[in-house]
C-alpha cells in the first residue's frame, strides 16, 4: 500500500500531507512516548495518541482493488481472513516507514 520510491505520482500534494499528518501522529519516533510505554508492567494501559485513520482510509481507492479468502501469514495461521489488496500505491516518508 505505501512505498518510498515506487508509488503513484499523480497523488496530489493534498493527499500526500493526509498520509505524512497521519504517520506523524503515531509518534513512532517520540522518545518519551516510547519510554512511557517500555515502563509499564501492563501495555494495556498505555494511553495511545489520537490517529486520524478514517481520514486515511477516506482517500484509499477501494473501488480498484481485489479480495480474497486465505489466512494470517504468521502461526497460527487462523483461516477465513479476507484480504484487501488495492492497486494504488501511496507515497510514505523513509522515516515514517523506519
Amino acid at each position: 500500500m505505501f512505498d518510498t520510491e515506487n508509488f503513484d505520482t499523480e497523488i496530489k500534494p493534498s493527499k500526500v500531507d493526509m498520509i505524512d499528518r497521519f504517520f506523524e501522529g503515531l509518534k513512532l519516533g517520540d522518545k518519551a512516548y516510547s519510554d512511557e510505554a517500555n515502563k509499564s508492567k501492563d501495555k494495556l494501559d498505555i494511553a495511545v495518541p489520537d490517529v486520524m485513520i478514517g481520514e486515511l482510509m477516506s482517500m484509499v481507492d477501494t473501488d480498484d482493488r481485489f479480495v480474497y479468502l486465505g489466512s494470517e501469514t504468521t502461526p497460527p495461521c487462523e483461516r477465513h481472513v479476507y484480504w484487501n489488496v488495492v492497486k494504488m500505491v501511496y507515497p510514505i516518508k523513509l522515516e515514517h516507514l523506519k
